[in-house]
């Protein structure tokens, strides 16, 4: 008797995946990659603005208080002045100077506003003493500043006044902060014949 040969099935072919298992093609991430490093840029450049716009309004509050804590003392001073300059503008800086005369001593102050340096200062002589330095009372000046003085009239004002304007700039570049003050002093010991030669041995230079 002949046998019949017995036929083996076939092995299955392997089964492909369905397409949603086929994994991320190479163009899909570079897109996620690109889009979080857009928005991770973006997040640290906001973050970034905002620290800049914090130390610039920082640094002009302590601009601010110390121009106040200047004024104040000039303010004290300048009351009791006895004669204000007319003020004036020299070598790039405006200047301008008062005298007074505390228990029985004559003593002068010459202010200086300069361009190049952005500051406040003021010097001065007491009695027959020589000229001291400059001392520094307000930095981070920028922009219009100078002085002007209002003379005392018969049919006017009854005193001298000196008027101080500028502009404090205490920002950075990224995140500039500007702030315009003007402050006003009255010398109560001037009068219509006050004249204007005051404190004229002080060089402006």
């Amino acid at each position: 008797m002949r046998r019949r040969a017995q036929r083996v099935p076939a092995a299955p072919a392997p089964s492909r995946p369905p397409r949603d298992d086929e994994g991320a093609a190479l163009v899909e991430l570079v897109v996620v990659l690109v889009v979080v490093s857009l928005v991770g840029a973006l997040f640290t450049g906001g973050m970034l603005q905002m620290r800049a716009s914090a130390d610039s309004n920082e640094r002009l509050a302590v601009a601010q208080a110390q121009l106040h804590a200047a004024f104040q003392r000039l303010d004290r001073e300048i009351r009791y002045a006895d004669g204000i300059s007319p003020p004036g503008r020299a070598a790039g800086a405006w200047y301008v100077e008062y005298s007074a005369t505390t228990a029985g001593v004559p003593s002068c102050t010459q202010l200086r506003m300069a361009d190049a340096t952005g500051r406040l200062e003021s010097r001065g002589r007491r009695g027959g003493g020589p000229v001291g330095s400059w001392r520094t009372l307000a930095s981070f000046l920028s922009g219009p500043r100078d002085f002007a003085r209002t003379p005392a009239t018969a049919g006017g004002a009854r005193h001298q006044q000196l008027t101080v304007t500028l502009t404090l700039a205490a920002g950075s570049r990224g995140a500039p902060a500007s702030r315009p003050a003007a402050f006003t002093f009255t010398a109560l010991n001037t009068s219509a014949g006050t004249g204007d030669d005051v404190c004229g041995d002080l060089v402006r230079s």
